[in-house]
């Protein structure tokens, strides 16, 4: 399987069946992304008018905020109207 937006980069199953699956999604309004990333082209794939403000601590993935996200967010509440997140929870 591969993503809509690369030709040439292989997708796992599981991540196949998740951009099946955000494909059927639509969110309006402002979406924190929590462990994002710029690069994966996902956001393309969820319907709706909509801005993403990605999170991660990883310089490789591209992003628009750095912070942990095992610590207390450096963010007001109510400041976006949906919150994404895959694959970063761990116990």
């Amino acid at each position: 399987m591969q993503n809509e937006n690369s030709k040439t980069k292989t997708l796992s199953i599981m991540r196949g069946l998740q951009y099946e699956e955000l494909s059927n999604v639509t969110m309006n309004g402002t979406i924190l992304d929590l462990g994002g990333s710029r690069k994966s082209g996902y956001q393309d794939l969820i319907k709706g008018v909509h801005s993403f403000t990605i999170v991660n601590i990883d310089e490789r993935y591209g992003f628009d905020l750095k912070f942990d996200l095992e610590e207390k967010f450096p963010l007001e509440n109510d400041s976006y109207d949906n919150v994404l997140s895959m694959n970063f929870l761990k116990k």
